[in-house]
């Protein structure tokens, strides 16, 4: 397969295959609107070089909202290609690194005048759902500062297929209209836009007649970069960019999030995890403990697509991990600091930081280590690590939250953060899943468990 250098491709014209594999399966509104981004900007960087994509028909009739959206593209571009090509667009590597995450809430001016109407797009391509969008008390901010006298003159259009319970839409008009708001978008003078990216939309198409788009990027999953809508691009050459902020609500005491979107406990007193932390936890799980090491072999197997030569889990446990993978794997290693004896079908490692292996696994051990950073000196071509999977809905939510446990979780992850994590220590994320949850069935309407695999960058 033909591989697409985003960074420097220079060539003939050409079409760009997308896969529904290149999104992990199941396009999203914000992963047409990143393709759009691509092509557009090599367009731009590239004058004289003409770039389409091109969907396979069986992806197109999967929803109709990208139907109705690739109708709306071909009618005002010609981005759009119905015979395939011959290159293929990749799901990882310099694609997810295709993108400019620029400060919280963006802000895009145009001159021209423009329909005197007000949009807000929280979800259009879907119900509302607060894993993919906005938290309710940002929605509710944008709804009730845009509802102010000032804005009387203003059509005010909610586009949105149903609103969430608590929410007061106010003098805004609820359209769940796909087409219509597509229009909405292109010739508002205010947008508000949403987990899609459609407020990228404008700026894609080059249209002449927005004036302000603003884009809240961090509502989705707690924060932008995520694995829906993760390659994009703001083109600001001939727009201003500035930042609007709306004040946000301030982390549970005792807490913060870096750079990355990692949130992690400031001041800690650390537990101490011995033989009887291991007898209390794992040896109590009794056939569970099978279970979930097959499922863990399984996965480790199938994410990375062969069977590893050798393997080290750091933070064994009980060892059944270890156990399971000497029926399959040649070399298994392990490192753990609560002096639990390593099964012997494996070798105990002290540094193993420094020892080399195919794969490093760190089953429930990531969140626990004071610097998880320590990872960006591993020898391993692969990083496999299951962790809870942290949805930070707010302060309350996350001060009840089953998996906080002060002094022994020290860090949260959500399937934002792994991608800029993963960046920083010089990995890609080839796959994450809620896979565990099989096994660990969570007990509300969140994923519990997040697994995610990461491989060695070839280069920088």
């Amino acid at each position: 397969m033909h591989v697409f250098d985003l960074w420097s491709y220079s060539g003939p014209d050409l079409t760009v295959n997308i896969d529904e594999t290149t999104f992990q399966g199941g396009f999203k509104m914000g992963d047409l609107i990143s393709v759009l981004n691509v092509v557009c900007d090599i367009r731009r960087k590239n004058p004289n070089c003409v770039i389409k994509f091109h969907l396979a028909e069986s992806s197109i009739q999967k929803r109709d909202y990208v139907r109705l959206f690739l109708e709306f593209i071909m009618s005002r571009t010609d981005y759009f290609n119905k015979s395939p090509g011959e290159i293929s667009l990749v799901p990882y590597g310099n694609l997810w690194d295709y993108r400019k995450r620029e400060g919280e809430l963006i802000k895009i001016s145009n001159p021209e005048n423009t329909e005197r109407k007000l949009c807000l797009f929280p979800l259009v391509d879907a119900e509302y759902d607060p894993q993919r969008n906005w938290p309710h008390s940002v929605l509710q901010g944008i709804i009730d500062e845009y509802s102010k006298n000032e804005y009387s003159d203003y059509s005010r259009i909610l586009g949105i297929k149903k609103l969430p319970a608590g929410i007061d839409p106010k003098a805004f008009t609820v359209s769940s209209d796909f087409s219509e708001n597509l229009e909405h978008i292109l010739t508002c003078e205010y947008f508000i836009g949403g987990a899609t990216g459609l407020s990228l939309l404008a700026s894609v198409l080059d249209n002449p007649n927005r004036k302000l788009v603003y884009y809240y990027n961090d509502g989705m999953h707690g924060s932008w970069p995520s694995l829906f809508t993760a390659p994009f691009h703001i083109n600001t050459d001939n727009s201003e960019m500035r930042f609007y902020n709306f004040d946000k609500e301030q982390m549970l005491p005792n807490y913060n999030k870096n750079s990355d979107g990692l949130i992690y406990q400031i001041k800690r007193n650390l537990i101490t995890y011995d033989i009887e932390y291991v007898n209390s936890r794992y040896n109590t799980y009794g056939i569970l403990n099978d279970l979930m090491s097959n499922l863990r072999l399984g996965y480790t197997v199938g994410s990375i697509a062969k069977i590893p030569d050798s393997i080290m889990d750091v933070g064994y446990g009980n060892g059944s991990f270890l156990s399971t993978c000497a029926n399959v794997i040649n070399s298994c290693y392990g490192y753990d600091v609560t002096g639990y004896p390593i099964p012997e079908s494996a070798t105990f490692v002290e540094d193993w930081v420094s020892h080399k292996v195919d794969v490093l696994t760190l089953f429930d051990v990531l969140e626990h280590m004071e610097d998880p950073y320590i990872l960006k000196n591993c020898q391993a071509e692969y990083i496999i690590v299951s962790l809870p999977w942290c949805h930070y809905h707010s302060s309350e939510w996350f001060d009840k939250w089953k998996h906080r446990r002060p002094n022994e979780h020290l860090w949260f992850f959500d399937e934002a953060s792994i991608f800029n994590f993963a960046k920083t220590i010089g990995y890609d994320v080839i796959n994450f899943c809620n896979l565990e949850d099989s096994i660990r069935v969570p007990v509300d309407n969140d994923k519990n468990i997040l697994t995610f695999t990461l491989k060695r960058k070839l280069h920088d």
